[in-house]
């Protein structure tokens, strides 16, 4: 009897772990919906919305301070951020479920420069109750999401998902 309270214990724990879990990159299907709209409170004290950035392909990343494989995939986002800025992409950071004072330790240790903003369970409700971290979105420049990546995703990958969306520095330059 036991055994059985023990095994039942450890398989509850695996599912409840691993669906924070690091999937990499994994493809979520979405369908034409329109970003859910908020203005949230940045690392640095200043209000943010989404609309700030109309007119450019947003990466909305929604990542956890305790979470290894949101850490691990940070610097990528961080890559891709600087290599195509340029190019209309910005990089938004959403901290959730997340002690607020872990936060700016982590984003130290990452080096990321984008914008960090402090999330919270309704927005994660709002962009559909997804439970895996880290989970991003690629919106395109009039705020439909394009694409939701869950789990973690390297540089690569990230690169591959966004260059259909980028502006072209040819047209821009003219």
């Amino acid at each position: 009897m036991k055994r059985i309270i023990h095994f039942s214990i450890l398989v509850a724990l695996f599912f409840s772990v691993s669906s924070f879990s690091s999937f990499s990159g994994r493809r979520v299907p979405v369908k034409n919906k329109k970003a859910s709209q908020f203005r949230l409170e940045a690392l640095t004290g200043e209000q943010i919305a989404l609309a700030d950035y109309r007119g450019k392909v947003v990466v909305l990343n929604f990542w956890a301070s305790w979470c290894a494989p949101c850490l691990r995939e940070m610097p990528n986002l961080e890559k891709l951020y600087n290599k195509y800025r340029l190019r209309g992409i910005q990089v938004i950071g959403i901290a959730v479920v997340s002690n607020e004072s872990d936060v700016p330790q982590k984003v130290l240790q990452t080096g990321v420069t984008y914008p960090i903003l402090f999330g919270n369970k309704r927005l994660i409700a709002r962009y559909g109750s997804f439970s895996d971290l880290p989970t991003t979105f690629i919106i395109d420049e009039k705020g439909t999401i394009l694409r939701q990546l869950s789990g973690s995703s390297d540089y690569k990958t990230l690169e591959k998902e966004i260059l259909p969306y980028l502006q072209d520095l040819s047209l821009t330059n003219r």
